[in-house]
């Protein structure tokens, strides 16, 4: 058994051995791969070898040459450079011989079937319905770990994957670790994704959350689906759009309904004809809300598992800018006291969804009220849901707040293991 030291593994590769081959962050391998991954490359460069020998004769000077992508420590970052064995720009050269033809399909085979199957984390560009990129993130785990669930993860609206995935520490690489592959989802207008000039709710989910689940799903016959905040509430929407290929649903403070929490948000709703085009709210978070704590501090990182040190890298690296449109819903929602996506509200919606689920809720939270989020309990069936509230009366270390439920000091024992236990159980 894998020990572990405040709930994270010890010497979890996810967290302290990933290293970048060659734009991949991949796991530190042991001996035994070591020599199969010695073995497959010598085979590779003999094909290669075999192809370069039958081009000689014919081979011109190459314009240009590959490059190696440039990854920043500590994150996985899958550039697409150009290969130096099919140079960008070569001059024109006699047909290849169907030998030395075959020999190159076959190296390349081999070569794309290698990076497919090492373990580590990858960032792939996720085209969507309306030609916007969006990003995909994928852990995947160790083989050998017996059955491999997938879970689909969206993050609250307005931030970025790093909920996930902070300073190498997080559900995702927890999850990995453990024999889960897991895909992150960063929304148009966060991180390396496309950044439109506007955009609304209801595009996050048809044209974001309906690729992603596409692409985590492809070759599976059902994957898991979870969401935080409004992410939550996504995933809850894809997870009763396609039920048969949802193997189970995962709301962290999934919000079924929403309401003006305090006389600042109130405020802000009446001069929203002031709100310009796109709101930073790395900036916007900075403002003071009570006394001299932050509209970051007490809406969103107000509870005791999350030391002020890193307080700041995460807003910074949190938050992602919102645009007019989407902030327009999110009020609308507000006011209205129910959230309304294609006409209908998202309670009827997520009723249809009739498997398993998984409710965490957290009572400190100021952003998602625990009333806004109790709610799903009654539109999943009580008979099939699981509840997991954060608060010492019901086994919790700590009571959780809205940030700390994802990056608390107690968070992968109090929240990150019972998710574990939920996707790993057998049905």
């Amino acid at each position: 058994m894998r020990a572990e030291a405040n709930g994270q593994p010890s010497g979890c590769p996810f967290a302290l051995r990933a290293r970048d081959f060659g734009g991949h962050s991949a796991l530190a391998p042991g001996p035994r791969r070591r020599a199969r991954e010695r073995c497959a490359r010598r085979g590779l460069e003999s094909a290669v070898g075999l192809a370069r020998h039958a081009l000689a004769p014919a081979r011109q000077p190459v314009s240009e040459g590959g490059a190696r992508p440039q990854c920043r420590r500590g994150e996985a970052l899958v550039a697409r450079s150009t290969s130096p064995i099919f140079p960008s720009k070569i001059a024109p050269v006699r047909p290849l011989p169907p030998t030395a033809l075959s020999v190159l399909l076959l190296a390349s085979l081999a070569a794309a079937g290698a990076r497919a199957e090492r373990p580590g984390i990858s960032r792939e560009p996720l085209p969507t319905a309306d030609g916007t990129r969006a990003t995909l993130y994928h852990y995947v785990p160790e083989p050998g770990l017996g059955p491999r669930p997938a879970l689909l993860l969206l993050p609250e609206v307005g931030t970025t994957r790093r909920a996930y995935d902070f300073d190498r520490r997080g559900l995702a690489r927890y999850l990995a670790w453990y024999g889960v592959e897991v895909f992150v989802l960063e929304y148009r207008g966060a991180g390396a994704s496309d950044w439109p000039a506007s955009f609304d709710f209801e595009t996050l989910l048809e044209n974001d959350c309906e690729a992603a689940f596409a692409r985590a799903l492809a070759g599976r016959a059902s994957i898991f689906v979870g969401g935080w905040g409004l992410g939550g509430t996504l995933a809850g929407l894809l997870a009763s759009r396609h039920s048969r290929q949802v193997a189970g649903f995962i709301g962290l403070q999934a919000a079924a309904t929403l309401d003006l929490p305090n006389r600042p948000m109130a405020e802000l709703v009446s001069r929203l004809e002031r709100l310009p085009s796109m709101l930073d709210l790395r900036l916007a978070s900075r403002r003071p809300l009570f006394e001299d704590r932050s509209w970051f501090e007490v809406m969103v990182a107000n509870d005791e598992g999350l030391a002020a040190a890193p307080l700041r890298a995460m807003r910074l690296s949190l938050l992602a800018p919102l645009p007019r449109a989407l902030i327009e819903d999110l009020l609308r929602f507000a006011r209205e006291k129910r959230i309304v996506v294609g006409g209908e509200d998202v309670r009827e919606s997520i009723a249809r969804y009739r498997g398993r689920s998984l409710l965490v809720i957290a009572p400190r939270d100021n952003w998602i009220h625990p009333e806004f989020a109790t709610p799903l309990v009654d539109s999943l069936g009580r008979e099939r849901v699981e509840v997991l509230v954060l608060n010492p009366l019901e086994g919790a270390r700590l009571e959780y707040g809205h940030l700390g439920m994802l990056l608390g000091s107690e968070a992968p024992r109090d929240v990150w293991a019972p998710i574990l236990a939920f996707v790993k159980e057998r049905r």
